[in-house]
């Protein structure tokens, strides 16, 4: 049984260098030699295992098929036994040979053919005298058939992609994800970010107070600081180290932000945030920007964000430096879009059941983007937003009396419905549903009687198509 054991982690330490060597590269090509090697060194002992003979009166078990004895005194007779002999930690071997053996021995042997011997009884190990033989293949069988199973179920019963490591060499996290290049220099965007940080603080402390800009890529990381004037020194690291130029810029101090606005910020946390929303094809992300946004958004004024572009074509990401994370639904979603623009609303103080909405105007297009008006008293105003970006600040638009509706008088499978209608009946190919344009409001001069009717219209010209009309609860108007 050692003999078998020892053949099955041969075999297994014989696959796995097989499976790695066929798999990996770079350092792992190491490993893998030296565990092809170790497992044929472990196999090639269990079936090449020599016999040893034992310390003289080591008793040895054996098995024994033939004794005889010519006098029944055991001082004046010799006793001939034959047989097969089972050292402990050895390969059993057959042995033939004459030796003195007591009375109890001789009892021992003949009740059952089984029981111990010395090993001086024994007479030579296989390779000496003639008088012992050595088992052959037959014995081998089992050794050789479990190194062979070993090492074929080591290679091929794994989950695929176990025996590639080179991702190793790269420190990869499954919790970011992040562009990979096939350059050596490659590394993930979150750890750029740190290790930019990292360097500002050691070499350039002064830095940390007059940020402008990060631009983060899988290769290479850019910080601009900004040196006061129309001047901005440029941190530039890659593999190689860090290097430091200087440039003119637009960007004055009003764009700049201290190492405080990203206290507690990850750029690992955002990357995974982000991609937990992205189809699978857009999960990667190419470039990390983050730098005081140029516009308002709701709530906020001039924020430090962070903007993440996935996959190709890209979709971007927002993200701010409390964590929070800008929402993303596939644009031509409506019901998706629909619930978007009803958080939009509630962060505004509009309520789903207040007739305070003036229009709705929400794209399918690749951006995804909506804009909502609202009145707050007899005056309206606009919010504006987009997939993966914030919605805007509220921007107060005029006055002017029209039709106002409550968006809980607005069923999103109704609207769905629409615009599935108008695709049929403007032969639209499903692949350009994406360009619809559709609208929720007052009807205008184009409805005569029916002016003052909340409809809704949906636009597919961009598809060469028309303009269908609907009222609230889906019935055609016009189209």
């Amino acid at each position: 049984m050692n003999s078998i054991v020892r053949a099955t982690v041969g075999g297994v330490c014989l696959g796995a260098g097989v499976a790695i060597g066929a798999h990996s590269g770079g350092w792992f090509l190491l490993l893998a030699v030296a565990l092809a090697a170790m497992g044929m060194a472990v196999v090639a002992g269990a079936l090449t295992r020599p016999v040893t003979a034992g310390a003289a009166g080591e008793l040895v078990p054996v098995t024994v098929d033939m004794i005889d004895r010519s006098a029944a005194n055991p001082a004046i007779a010799s006793t001939v036994v034959a047989g097969e002999a089972r050292p402990a930690g050895d390969a059993p071997f057959r042995f033939h040979h004459q030796a003195q053996l007591s009375r109890a021995q001789i009892a021992g042997l003949v009740t059952d053919g089984r029981g111990e011997l010395p090993s001086e009884a024994l007479g030579a190990p296989p390779g000496g005298l003639a008088v012992t033989e050595h088992r052959g293949g037959r014995g081998h069988a089992p050794a050789a058939l479990a190194a062979l199973a070993a090492m074929w179920a080591t290679m091929l019963l794994p989950p695929s992609g176990i025996w590639d490591l080179k991702p190793l060499t790269r420190s990869v996290s499954a919790a970011a994800p992040s562009a990979i290049s096939a350059d050596p220099g490659s590394r993930p965007l979150w750890q750029w970010y740190d290790e930019a940080l990292a360097h500002l603080r050691t070499e350039a402390p002064d830095a940390l107070t007059a940020l402008l800009d990060f631009d983060i890529r899988d290769t290479d990381v850019d910080v601009e600081v900004y040196l006061g004037a129309d001047r901005v020194r440029v941190h530039e690291g890659d593999a190689d180290g860090w290097t430091t130029s200087e440039a003119t810029t637009a960007s004055r101090s009003r764009d700049t932000f201290t190492v405080d606005d990203l206290q507690g910020f990850s750029v690992r946390d955002f990357l995974a945030g982000a991609a937990a929303m992205l189809p699978p094809e857009h999960r990667e992300a190419a470039v990390v920007e983050i730098a005081r946004n140029n516009d308002d958004i709701f709530g906020a004024e001039r924020p430090v964000l962070a903007q993440g572009r996935f996959g190709q074509p890209s979709i971007t990401v927002q993200g701010k430096t409390d964590g929070t994370i800008a929402s993303w639904w596939p644009p031509d979603d409506v019901a998706a879009g629909l619930r978007q623009v009803e958080a939009a609303l509630a962060a505004a103080g509009i309520p789903a059941d207040a007739a305070d909405i003036k229009d709705i105007d929400l794209s399918t297009g690749s951006d995804g983007d909506f804009s909502v008006d609202f009145y707050r008293g007899e005056r309206y105003s606009r919010i504006r937003a987009q997939a993966g970006r914030f919605p805007s600040a509220e921007d107060p638009i005029g006055e002017g009396q029209f039709t106002r509706f409550r968006l809980s008088d607005v069923s999103p499978a109704v609207v769905v419905a629409a615009r599935d209608d108008a695709m049929r009946r403007y032969e639209v190919d499903p692949v350009d549903r994406g360009k619809a344009a559709l609208t929720i409001g007052e009807w205008g001069s184009d409805g005569g009687a029916r002016a003052d009717e909340v409809v809704i219209e949906v636009d597919f010209h961009d598809a060469h198509g028309g303009t269908a009309v609907y009222t609230l609860s889906g019935e055609l108007l016009t189209g």
